[in-house]
């Protein structure tokens, strides 16, 4: 998965790549759409729904198939990170330095 652009599919038997789609938008809350991926033998355009939870570092954790050629992947990743929900500071790769406001004269 290259985030917010293309996901494919890589055998572990031969290396070859099936197309699952290109980025289409965020659903649900901020879950990656991918779609129109190769056409599947009999089948629709493969597709990928990638949902993600806090961590420091991006990975895939699970994938499943549900519907013929319809993909389901839970990932991890700091943008995923929500400090006032859960109370633990974000990952120090995405704290930003804060400046305070000031008023103009």
């Amino acid at each position: 998965v290259c985030l917010l652009d293309r996901a494919a599919q890589i055998s572990n038997k031969d290396n070859s790549r099936q197309d699952l789609g290109s980025f289409t938008g965020f659903v649900d809350g901020g879950a990656h759409k991918y779609e129109n991926g190769a056409k599947c033998w009999n089948g629709p355009e493969r597709s990928l729904r990638a949902s993600f939870v806090c961590s420091d570092t991006i990975s895939i954790i699970s994938i499943t198939e549900p519907e013929k050629c319809e993909y389901i992947a839970k990932m991890t990743g700091p943008f995923a990170c929500d400090s006032v929900a859960d109370d633990t500071p974000p990952p120090k790769s995405i704290i930003t330095e804060h400046r305070p406001e000031h008023d103009e004269l």
